[in-house]
């Protein structure tokens, strides 16, 4: 009854308290509880991603290129490079051996986690490496000791098998194999004696994978031996815990950290994960503390608030009722306390229903729209009672409106809503002749919806809104509609003319009803005679080409689809051509994130320089390392009958080619150049021994003794034997 005599103000101060009270006793009692769960969950998933990623990663960056370089080497266009070295029971000639080296170094050199390529013939004791070049016999034996392989790492090759870490000599990093058996795929039963054998940076892979992680991440072997640890002092030692699972996720909870680890089945390695757990429960206490001081801050503040707003509220309320029970006779205390209760609780119930109402209406008006945006008027009933409630009451037409902006980019979340707030606000009051709601339907795209008797006003007068907005601003103007069925399918169409942005990005105003496309269209780009003039190094022409396909797909009305296929027909010429040269392109993501068609043929024309002179500095390199061969070769074979018909053949050139190269490149006729390497040797010959001279001449691969004599006078104006006399050391 006590309860009952209190005035409404009491009653609000009380219920509030109580429910603050409430609140405040739920929140201390379980956040410890919560906050414990919620670490060791995140922790959980957060190793989870950790090392989903660092799989990926190692997939991506080091086990795809090292099975690519694998195939490539085995396959139809490899075979040719290194087939002799495993299938072919003659002896390498010198080329082949330098095509070899040269192929494997490129392949080492492309990537940064890959440190060297061993070629093994284990049969026939022959090696070629990317870092000590030809070998055989004892030399193979002593560097497979070095890097930790022996027979039995090579006899377990039926998979890729990965060898113990081991370190250089002379370096302090740690490196680790993966063996490869070049008759993996075959049906040979016999012992495998062919390898290709990866050594792997470890210390540059573990760096990578801890480059953007806290925590620690390393691999390890099968076997449980670290093969690369941020710490390298760890690197080569067994794990200290049971790694292995049935599951390809396991975690081991330790009392200073949580050690997760996850398989790769595609290389037989773990990935392990360390998470330190220092630090996080005073992290936690605290935290409660705060919230204990910031609960016990909200219970004060919401006091005494409570004391003013319920002496605000109540006091109009308790005027009306003491009026109403003024006028009571008296004897009526029960029905005067029971009507204060009704008029306290009408007053609660509009005060709500006033709040409620003024919350509903614009969510009610944003999700009409986005209803329209989005196609979804099957439920005609619902549709109009929502036009309805938010005062929409047209009897004309409608035209439905994209407005795509770029000017709150730079700005703060709040202060974006209120610009936005106002920039609707504005549009809204601008219209004239016909009313206008708006919301914003997705980021920088807001969605009108323009009501009027006379559609004609509407187009014109947008068009004119249009003008007045700025260049950051794109409208898209829709066909004018009787129904909501109609303006959704419309709102459907100008989605759609909105992708076409890209190839003009010049318009600002849209009309669909002006915007013609051909669905059926079709477009065959002549990527053949675009790649002729790519490396016939014409860009200006590969420029006009581009430019006139996009004109003739807009003669055409071709959709977007074709058009973006063919965006990708050129980009993938040009990256086509640049990886059968080996050559990677850095402007090749800037040509893929341009975001209009204007950026993209500039970008496009920029990517094509590059490559060029990419290719240009290729082939200077090539035309140098030729002219080292040729020089190279006959050092080597000077003192033979050498002749350009014998040089072309080693070569594998003509010998037209090569007469014209060599003296293109030196300035020297190269039978001269012989000519002259040979008499030089012939004169050291004369002045440090004391061969004969028919000797000498055979020694330098001259056949006659009287030709080498003529040749030895013109050169130096002396026989042979008058040079010797008097230059020879007394």
């Amino acid at each position: 009854m006590k309860y009952r005599k209190w005035n409404f103000n009491h009653k609000l101060m009380v219920s509030y308290f109580a429910l603050v009270w409430v609140v405040a006793g739920l929140i201390s009692v379980s956040s410890y509880i919560t906050f414990r769960k919620m670490y060791r969950q995140s922790t959980d998933e957060m190793n989870r991603k950790t090392l989903r990623a660092t799989v990926e990663f190692y997939e991506e960056k080091i086990f795809q290129p090292v099975m690519k370089i694998y195939s490539d080497f085995l396959g139809a266009s490899g075979i040719g490079k290194t087939g002799n070295l495993f299938y072919s029971e003659r002896q390498l000639d010198t080329m082949e051996i330098y095509e070899i080296n040269n192929s494997i170094r490129s392949e080492a050199a492309k990537n940064e986690f890959i440190s060297e390529i061993h070629l093994y013939n284990s049969r026939r004791q022959q090696m070629i490496s990317s870092r000590f070049g030809y070998k055989s016999g004892e030399d193979i034996e002593k560097i497979l000791k070095n890097y930790s392989i022996d027979d039995q790492w090579l006899d377990q090759v039926k998979f890729p098998v990965i060898t113990q870490p081991f370190r250089y000599s002379d370096d302090a990093s740690w490196y680790y194999n993966i063996i490869y058996s070049v008759n993996l795929m075959g049906k040979n039963k016999q012992a495998h004696t062919e390898f290709i054998i990866f050594t792997m940076n470890g210390d540059s892979i573990c760096e990578m994978m801890n480059q953007n992680s806290d925590d620690k991440v390393y691999i390890i072997s099968r076997d449980g031996v670290i093969l690369c640890h941020p710490q390298t002092d760890m690197t080569g030692k067994k794990t200290d815990f049971d790694f292995r699972s049935e599951a390809d996720y396991s975690v081991s909870m330790e009392e200073d950290r949580v050690i997760s680890c996850m398989g790769s089945p595609a290389n037989d390695l773990y990935f392990v994960v360390e998470t330190s757990v220092d630090g996080f429960y005073p992290a936690v206490h605290q935290l409660i503390g705060q919230m204990v001081v910031i609960t016990m801050s909200m219970i004060l503040a919401g006091g005494i608030a409570a004391i003013l707003i319920s002496r605000h509220m109540s006091r109009p309320i308790q005027q009306v009722v003491d009026m109403i029970s003024d006028t009571l006779p008296e004897g009526m205390e029960d029905q005067k306390q029971d009507l204060k209760g009704i008029v306290n609780t009408i007053c609660d119930e509009f005060h709500s229903l006033d709040m409620f109402m003024k919350n509903s209406r614009e969510t009610i008006k944003n999700n009409y729209i986005l209803s329209l945006y989005w196609n979804q008027t099957g439920n005609q009933a619902e549709l109009e009672e929502k036009k309805n409630y938010i005062g929409i009451s047209c009897q004309g037409k409608y035209l439905p409106v994209l407005i795509n902006y770029g000017f709150y980019e730079q700005i703060s979340t709040e202060a974006r809503q209120m610009a936005i707030y106002k920039y609707i606000h504005d549009l809204q009051n601008s219209a004239k002749s016909f009313s206008i709601i708006a919301s914003e339907v997705e980021e920088n795209i807001i969605a009108v919806i323009c009501c009027g008797e006379e559609e004609s006003h509407m187009s014109e007068e947008f068009g004119d809104l249009n003008a007045q907005a700025g260049s950051r601003v794109v409208m898209y103007l829709g066909d004018v509609c009787g129904s909501d069925k109609e303006m959704g399918e419309s709102f459907g169409r100008l989605k759609e003319l909105m992708s076409y942005r890209f190839f003009y990005p010049e318009r600002r105003l849209w009309l669909a009803s002006k915007f013609k496309i051909d669905p059926e269209a079709k477009f065959e780009v002549n990527t053949g005679e675009f790649l002729r003039n790519l490396k016939a190094n014409k860009p200006d022409t590969c420029a006009q080409e581009v430019k006139e396909a996009f004109e003739k797909m807009d003669e055409r009305a071709v959709p977007y689809e074709v058009r973006q296929e063919t965006l990708l027909k050129y980009i993938s010429a040009v990256s086509e051509t640049a990886r059968s040269a080996g050559i990677r392109l850095e402007g090749m993501m800037k040509v893929v994130d341009s975001g209009n068609i204007w950026l993209f043929q500039e970008n496009l024309m920029e990517l094509i320089q590059e490559l060029q002179t990419a290719l240009e500095e290729r082939q200077k390199s090539k035309k140098t390392e030729e002219i080292e061969m040729i020089r190279s070769f006959i050092l080597q074979h000077y003192n033979q009958d050498i002749s350009l018909n014998m040089i072309a053949q080693n070569m594998h050139m003509s010998t037209s080619y090569i007469s014209r190269f060599f003296k293109e490149k030196t300035g020297q006729n190269i039978t001269e150049y012989i000519k002259e390497i040979k008499l030089s040797e012939a004169e050291k010959l004369l002045t440090t021994t004391n061969d004969s001279v028919e000797k000498i001449a055979g020694l330098i691969g001259y056949n006659t003794t009287h030709y080498f004599i003529k040749q030895f006078k013109e050169k130096y104006g002396e026989t042979p034997t008058v040079y010797r006399k008097n230059h020879q050391a007394k």
